[in-house]
């Protein structure tokens, strides 16, 4: 009987021992897991931030400038001015016309220009060493070199400007235009561009 009782707390022992080894190692891996979970649960915010940073950073922003009837200045010759100050800042421009006369008349505006105030540029389909930083396209023409500027000339929002993260569009004073403007403007937003207005 006494040989039985020992026998019985021996094994005891061996099962209370091993328990407490069994909880130990149980112990262990749920604290690796709480740490994975954690760990995971960082790098997931993490990353939602960077892609809010990278969303800001590539957000699209049209600006649509409204001409002013008091002033005698085209649609063509603000877009040349606009061009010039978007490469002084190291902007590299597409200049969109409707129409290939269009785009002559913005080529030769830029180079009546003052020679201070010269801009290189070129027309689609012109052959030149390097790409210059400014180029007139039209309906059917434009070069494959990537650009950031994009000002639109033409009556509706070119089927490449998903390729652009700024566009400069203009409101004239002649009424059919400035509807075909306001057509322009509603399919910007529907695309989620940022837009804004200014007078000129």
């Amino acid at each position: 009987m006494e040989c039985n009782i020992k026998v019985k707390s021996h094994f005891c022992d061996i099962d209370h021992k091993s328990a407490v080894k069994n909880f130990r190692v149980f112990s262990i891996y749920f604290n690796r897991l709480v740490d994975d979970l954690f760990f995971a649960a960082f790098l997931i915010e993490s990353a939602s931030l960077q892609n809010d940073k990278w969303r800001t950073i590539m957000a699209k922003n049209a600006q649509f400038y409204l001409l002013n009837p008091e002033k005698k200045i085209t649609v063509e010759q603000l877009a040349c001015d606009l061009a010039a100050q978007a490469w002084r800042l190291g902007k590299r421009v597409l200049i969109a016309c409707e129409t290939e006369e269009q785009a002559f008349l913005i080529d030769e505006a830029l180079w009546q220009r003052d020679p201070n105030e010269f801009v290189p540029h070129n027309l689609s389909g012109e052959a030149t060493q390097y790409a210059p930083p400014i180029e007139i396209s039209w309906k059917g023409k434009r070069n494959a070199q990537r650009r950031d500027l994009l000002i639109n000339l033409q009556i509706e929002v070119p089927d490449f400007s998903h390729s652009f993260t700024q566009l400069i569009d203009f409101v004239p004073v002649e009424e059919t235009q400035k509807a075909q403007a306001r057509e322009r403007y509603k399919i910007l937003r529907s695309q989620g561009w940022a837009l804004s207005t200014e007078n000129t």
